[in-house]
């Protein structure tokens, strides 16, 4: 039977934890083995590194309502309960189905009480999410950054002696938001305008670049190297800011550029 989006996630985020095992490298392949549709692998990729990104506060969540610290829960239920608390807390999916399929995963692949257990765990937390006894900005700045944020409590206390309080939060903030992709469009083959019909065509969120007129910036693309415009040759990934070297530069036959 193939796998879940769910499932999938969790087969990352455990062997990631586990043995090590890079993100960016063991995903992609999973997805692209996986019988999973466009929008399920976007699910999956938010999960995935999300559930990882956010290890620390989901593992002090965790801890507020389990009878049982995070480090004396079973490595693989630990990582379901994660991944499941980052649906609930950090995603547009509803309690109940976040609940739902943790359980029905946990019956899988577990004894009845640990199904038990996840479910009395979640739905608990699910109804005191907003209720949660986040430290004191006031107080303790550092630790309340470290855990909205999702950063190591050492670099905020580093940013903060740095930059001061407000900053740091806002520096923290800026780095949680998802980076967005930039293309560069092969000019020698297509037009951006062309280019930005077809992706739309098949589904992409595109928009213009800010600065560079072969620049686009796309949401939701998913494995770009999957479209046919990808390999073709009409555009490959490139940030902006290395856009506007080449510019500058302006590069002529038979130079070298070091």
């Amino acid at each position: 039977m193939a796998k879940t989006a769910r499932e999938i996630a969790l087969e990352v985020i455990h062997r990631v934890h586990k043995t090590g095992s890079y993100a960016n490298l063991l995903l992609p392949k999973k997805l692209r083995e996986s019988d999973l549709d466009r929008r399920d692998k976007a699910f999956t990729t938010e999960l995935t590194y999300g559930t990882l990104r956010a290890k620390g506060t989901l593992d002090w969540i965790i801890q507020q309502f389990s009878k049982q610290k995070p480090d004396k829960i079973p490595d693989l239920v630990l990582d379901l309960t994660r991944m499941s608390v980052y649906q609930i807390m950090y995603m547009d999916v509803p309690d109940h189905a976040s609940v739902n399929e943790a359980v029905l995963i946990a019956k899988k692949n577990f004894h009845p009480g640990i199904s038990k257990f996840v479910n009395g765990l979640l739905r608990t937390i699910a109804r005191e999410k907003d209720n949660l006894p986040w430290p004191d900005k006031e107080k303790d700045p550092a630790r309340y950054i470290s855990l909205k944020y999702f950063h190591p409590p050492w670099i905020v206390k580093m940013w903060i002696e740095e930059f001061g309080i407000e900053q740091t939060e806002a520096l923290c903030e800026a780095d949680n938001r998802p980076p967005k992709l930039v293309i560069r469009v092969n000019t020698l083959k297509i037009t951006p305008e062309k280019l930005t019909d077809e992706l739309k065509e098949a589904g992409w969120q595109v928009e213009p670049g800010m600065y560079m007129p072969e620049a686009l910036v796309a949401k939701d693309a998913g494995d770009i190297t999957r479209v046919p415009q990808f390999k073709e040759g009409q555009f490959y990934a490139q940030d902006e800011s290395s856009m506007i070297i080449a510019h500058v530069v302006d590069p002529q036959p038979g130079e070298t550029i070091l």
